[in-house]
């Protein structure tokens, strides 16, 4: 279990049916994010996609000349607000993380919280793969062609709403004061 949560009806209500983008990217946009994986695995979709890019860094050009090839439609959003964040990535298909190393990795669970399918790297120093097991949503990838050929498919399954409830916030607030209450009874 990890150790993180949300406040999930923050975030349930950004859902929406339909979807203006296929995927989206939220990151730093720097080299240990796995940005140019992420970047690697899109070169790799044959069909034409709708990607949103949330965040700024050194790889922002390298974005932008992506985006200028023309293969993919982009959209950088190298500023925005949390509440614009959440509406991207609730209408995304997608929410693409090719980082090898997360901790809990809040920003997945957010991304299942706001109804877009986390495709993530599949590495030892990622919780994020934790995260997507124990949610039972969501595909852990070992490369960009994985990540690929799992964007390149048609169908994704209806979002989680019952099993993110063990990651409310008030229930990780509870279960610290339990493991408090044990260590200090």
């Amino acid at each position: 279990m990890g150790i993180g949560g949300v406040r999930l009806e923050d975030y349930l209500k950004y859902r929406v049916a339909g979807k203006e983008f296929d995927v989206v990217i939220v990151s730093r946009l720097v080299p240990y994010k796995g940005v140019g994986e992420a970047l690697a695995a899109l070169r790799l979709v044959e069909r034409r996609l709708r990607v949103a890019v949330v965040g700024n860094g050194l790889l922002l050009d390298e974005v932008r000349r992506e985006a200028e090839r023309g293969r993919h439609t982009f959209r950088l959003y190298p500023s925005a607000s949390e509440e614009e964040k959440r509406r991207i990535v609730a209408s995304s298909v997608y929410y693409l993380n090719m980082s090898p190393a997360e901790g809990f990795s809040i920003a997945t669970l957010e991304a299942v919280a706001l109804g877009a399918y986390p495709v993530v790297l599949r590495s030892e120093e990622s919780a994020a793969v934790e995260l997507v097991e124990a949610l039972g949503y969501g595909a852990a990838v070992a490369t960009p062609e994985e990540a690929a050929a799992v964007i390149s498919t048609d169908h994704v399954p209806e979002p989680p709403v019952a099993p993110l409830w063990q990651y409310h916030i008030a229930k990780v607030v509870d279960r610290y004061e339990q493991l408090i209450k044990g260590i200090h009874p």
